[in-house]
């Protein structure tokens, strides 16, 4: 009898397997999915618990198992459009390459978990953010108070919502000015370690959301009508945000984008438009340019920002809340330095056995995924697993924010993480504002320029390293050398950059000889190899790369039975068919008008 022990089976995107395993498991024990097919952790009555490597690790298995002496071969060695039965005879190379996909993770993780001073294969986290999660939350419970200041700035529903419209993700985009053009001599300043330096040295609303007094809304309103009323709004704005935080929901009219690096700010998918409306908008690549009307809501941040760079009719205030304004707790600012300090403490260093690597690399991913546990959707979907079948779960978005604030699991508020993504749009709009119409693309932490605007950032770090200083979050290496976060630093020069859109550019550093790329859909890889053979000139509206390495999944729930396959019969079920697609680069009509 096993008396709640079991062994521990891992699979690398489990997902896949298990559509196919569940037929053949065993009955199953209150098992984990964090959403429709994607189980986390599968308990069954033949004592075995299946769980998923990737959600471990974050990493493909390529890059889990590099390093290792049974590192997962090149696919290239594995056909898997070749039509196989268990009848078919594997060659040496198949073979070979079947045997280090299972023989490399299990290498991967055993190393893992020798290497592992905090946790043992019972205590292991499920996810790659679960370890700073843990760590976090047991730092957070060395003061009461934290649960209190948790529990007094629970969201309801209708606050909730409005935080979900006013959240955004990090400011990408192409400047249209520069698109599909090639470029030499593309400079880059990257910001050090940018949503961990905004966690550490910016503030955030603490306690409750209050309603704005209706006198201040009037009040308000009133500035954003008179003649100077971008300025003096601003001026407002800035002086509250020396005590409180705004939630803001706003109605603007006729406005237009007038700022200078070719990067507008309004994101479409964050707005309410008019139907009338929709055909005489402009529009850049997900950005409104100009438009009669929207809604949306926001953060103080958002609001100074487009203040600066839209002209406008009218604004017109829907509904604002305050909270007060404070430093996150020191506790949870305390584990986000130690994984910072601890990272930059390991550069440079001797490394003769590859543990100085292995071990940068995890303070690297633990430093990176304390935004990614603070921004964690409340209202997600949540199934059960009935029958073969996935059932998804009913609860109102009341019942879940009820859950989520009464369990002593939780420990961090989503308005938290929604003032993180702002604080680090606000901060790269400043290396936007120096780089001016000479910005050639922007990614959440990066500005890429041409042109000399050097002095001018070097300048602007002046202030970021005083705030890196007034928060103690400076590190140092093994010389002694500082590390403030939060700074731009410069990369090496790009000797040749071309764009089409976000998340859409090649460059190189060597005159074109070796041409990388970073376009949503297709795989480094491959796109290195692309454009590699057929040169900047294959960047282009329409261009269409058969092998890209991108995949349609397709879910086929089906019960056990058998078929036929060139002469072989054999039983099989519910099954996983992962199709492989062609990727074709396309800008919509709104970003080519």
């Amino acid at each position: 009898e096993l008396h709640g022990k079991s062994l521990v089976f891992y699979a690398h995107n489990y997902n896949f397997e298990f559509m196919f395993s569940h037929w053949f498991i065993g009955d199953l024990i209150n098992p984990m999915f964090t959403d429709k097919y994607a189980p986390l952790v599968v308990p069954t009555t033949c004592g075995i618990t299946y769980r998923c490597s990737y959600r471990l690790t974050n990493k493909s298995l390529d890059k889990f198992t590099a390093g290792m002496k049974f590192h997962k071969r090149s696919g290239e060695q594995y056909d898997y459009n070749k039509i196989r039965t268990p009848d078919s005879i594997l060659t040496n190379q198949e073979l070979i390459y079947c045997y280090c996909d299972v023989r490399g993770l299990s290498q991967a993780l055993r190393d893992r978990f020798t290497r592992d001073e905090k946790y043992n294969i019972a205590s292991v986290p499920l996810t790659s953010t679960g370890y700073v999660r843990k760590d976090a939350r047991n730092a957070m419970r060395q003061s009461k108070q934290n649960r209190v200041n948790f529990v007094d700035s629970k969201l309801d529903a209708h606050l909730y919502k409005l935080c979900r419209f006013a959240f955004r993700g990090g400011n990408t985009h192409a400047n249209a000015a520069h698109i599909g053009k090639h470029l030499h001599n593309v400079k880059s300043w990257d910001i050090c370690s940018s949503y961990p330096a905004w966690i550490l040295t910016k503030t955030y609303p603490i306690g409750k959301f209050i309603p704005f007094k209706e006198q201040h809304i009037e009040n308000l309103n009133n500035i954003l009508s008179s003649p100077d009323r971008s300025e003096e709004a601003i001026r407002y704005f800035k002086a509250l945000m020396l005590s409180d935080c705004l939630l803001i929901t706003i109605k603007i009219r006729d406005f237009k984008y007038i700022g200078s690096c070719g990067v507008p700010y309004i994101s479409r998918s964050k707005t309410l438009i008019r139907v009338q409306d929709e055909k005489i908008l402009k529009e850049d690549n997900g950005r409104l340019v100009e438009c009669p009307f929207a809604q949306m809501t926001l953060t103080d941040l958002d609001i100074i920002t487009i203040l600066r760079c839209y002209s406008f009719s009218k604004i017109e205030i829907v509904e604002a809340y305050t909270s007060r304004r404070g430093k996150l707790n020191k506790e949870l600012r305390a584990i986000i330095l130690d994984y910072y300090k601890q990272k930059t403490a390991l550069k440079g260093l001797e490394d003769p056995d590859g543990s100085i690597e292995y071990n940068y690399n995890r303070q690297k991913e633990y430093l990176n995924s304390g935004y990614g546990m603070m921004v964690q959707r409340v209202d997600h979907s949540r199934y059960d697993f009935v029958d073969h079948e996935f059932i998804q779960v009913k609860e109102t978005l009341q019942e879940q924010l009820d859950k989520f604030y009464s369990s002593k699991s939780s420990f961090l508020s989503y308005q938290h993480g929604v003032w993180v993504c702002a604080w680090a749009r606000f901060v790269l709009q400043m290396g936007l504002d120096i780089a001016g119409p000479d910005t050639v693309y922007c990614d959440t932490d990066s500005v890429k320029y041409i042109g000399d605007h050097e002095e001018q950032f070097i300048e602007l770090n002046k202030m970021l390293y005083e705030n890196a200083r007034k928060a103690g979050a400076i590190a140092t290496n093994k010389d002694g050398k500082e590390f403030p976060i939060g700074i731009f630093e410069q990369e090496k020069t790009y000797t040749d950059f071309k764009c089409l859109r976000a998340k859409c550019y090649i460059y190189s550093y060597d005159n074109g000889k070796t041409i990388k790329a970073t376009i949503s859909g297709v795989s480094k890889d491959i796109g290195k190899k692309y454009f590699t053979e057929n040169g900047f000139d294959a960047l282009h509206n329409g261009a269409s790369i058969e092998i890209s390495g991108k995949v349609s999944a397709h879910y086929n729930n089906d019960k056990p039975h058998y078929i036929t396959v060139n002469g072989c019969r054999f039983l099989t079920a519910s099954n996983i068919a992962l199709i492989p697609a062609a990727y074709t680069i396309k800008l919509d009509n709104n970003h080519l008008r």
